[in-house]
C-alpha cells in the first residue's frame, strides 16, 4: 500500500465498496491519511507502519501496511481472513468490530468476537479492554458463567467475547438473537466446521431477522478449495483475503513474527 511514494500535492483514491479512502502527502514529510469511513486515522511514519488514532482508543497504536489493506477488505463485503500465525490477525478484528460498532444505528448495538478456548477469550478481551476507552463494556462469557448472569451480560455489554458453545447454547435456548448484534467477528474460523459449537453458531446467527455483518480470520483454512468454500458457507462469508509469509507486503516484517 506504502511502497510507492506519492509526488507532491499527488492524492490516490480508492472506493472499496462504498466507502472513499483518500491518501495523499503530508507537507511536512512523507505521511499519508488513510480515512476509512470517517472513523479511523493511519498516519504513515518512515518505517512504513501507519500510527493508529482515534477518540475511542486510550492511545495510539501500530498497523502494518497490509493489516490497513486487509481491514479495508473486511470492510468492504464478509470475508475470510487468512494471514500467517502471528502476522496481527486480532487488531485487523478489533477495528472491524469498532468500526461497525459506532456506525450502527441501533439503540442497543453489540460486538461479538467468538474465540474457541477459554484463554483466547480471556486474551482477547485484555486486549480489548487496553485498547478501547473505558466508557466501553468490554465482557467475556465462558461456560463457568450462569446462563441467567448472561443474559444481564449480553444486555449490559458492548464488546463480548465468548466461546461457541456459550453462543450456541443462548441463541438455541432465545437469551439472545442474531438481531443484538451489529458485527460478529470468528477467530480462529477453521473449527467451524462439522459439529463443533462454531458452526453451530454460524448457521444459528444466519438464521435471523437481522443478520449481522460478519468476518472469519484464521492461519489455516483448509486444505483443500472444497474444504475453504464449505467453510466460509457456514460463516456467510462471500470473499477471501489471503496473504502468505512470503508476500512481499509481509516480507519486511517477517523477522518480527
Amino acid at each position: 500500500m506504502y511502497t510507492e511514494p506519492l509526488s507532491s500535492g499527488h492524492s490516490v483514491v480508492e472506493r472499496p465498496g462504498d466507502r472513499e479512502v483518500v491518501y495523499e502527502r503530508d507537507p511536512a514529510g512523507w505521511n499519508v491519511v488513510c480515512c476509512i469511513g470517517m472513523l479511523l486515522t493511519f498516519d504513515v511514519t518512515g518505517r512504513n507502519v501507519a500510527i493508529l488514532s482515534h477518540p475511542d482508543f486510550i492511545s495510539d497504536w501500530e498497523a502494518r501496511p497490509y493489516q490497513v489493506r486487509a481491514l479495508l477488505t473486511t470492510l468492504s463485503e464478509p470475508t475470510l481472513l487468512v494471514l500467517p500465525t502471528a502476522a496481527g490477525k486480532s487488531l485487523i478484528e478489533y477495528l472491524f468490530l469498532h468500526e461497525y460498532f459506532v456506525r450502527s444505528n441501533k439503540k442497543d448495538s453489540r460486538a461479538l468476537l467468538i474465540a474457541p478456548t477459554n484463554a483466547l477469550v480471556d486474551q482477547h478481551r485484555s486486549n480489548l479492554v487496553e485498547l478501547f476507552d473505558s466508557r466501553f463494556v468490554v465482557t467475556c462469557l465462558t461456560g463457568s458463567t450462569s446462563p441467567a448472569r448472561r443474559v444481564d451480560l449480553w444486555a449490559k455489554s458492548d464488546f463480548i467475547v465468548a466461546t461457541p458453545q456459550v453462543v450456541r447454547n443462548d441463541l438455541e435456548a432465545s437469551r439472545i438473537s442474531s438481531a443484538d448484534f451489529t458485527a460478529v467477528v470468528f477467530d480462529e474460523a477453521h473449527h467451524a466446521k462439522g459439529s463443533h459449537a462454531m458452526a453451530a453458531a454460524g448457521r444459528l446467527l444466519r438464521l435471523g431477522s437481522e443478520i449481522p455483518v460478519c468476518m472469519g480470520a484464521t492461519a489455516s483454512p483448509g486444505t483443500s478449495p472444497s474444504e475453504v468454500t464449505s467453510l466460509c458457507s457456514v460463516l456467510g462469508l462471500t470473499n477471501i483475503h489471503a496473504r502468505s509469509s512470503q508476500d512481499s507486503e509481509l516480507l519486511p516484517f517477517i523477522p518480527e513474527l
